[in-house]
C-alpha cells in the first residue's frame, strides 16, 4: 500500500470568500507580527504623551 502525499489541500476560505493571504493583502486581517509591533508602539506613544504632559506642567509653573 502506498500513501498519497501528492494531494493538495484547498486554502481555507473565510466568511468573506477570501483566503488568509488575500485578507492580509487588503487589510481585513493583520498578521500576528504587526499586532505585536502595534502594541509596542502604543506603549511607547503612551510614555511619550506622559513625558510631554510633565514638560507642559513644568512650563506652566
Amino acid at each position: 500500500m502506498t500513501v498519497k502525499t501528492d494531494i493538495t489541500k484547498a486554502p481555507k476560505l473565510y466568511r468573506n470568500g477570501k483566503t488568509y493571504a488575500q485578507n492580509v493583502a487588503d487589510g481585513t486581517f493583520q498578521p500576528i507580527g504587526a499586532l505585536k509591533f502595534q502594541t509596542e508602539m502604543k506603549s511607547e506613544i503612551a510614555d511619550l504623551k506622559e513625558m510631554l504632559s510633565n514638560i507642559a506642567e513644568k512650563l506652566a509653573k
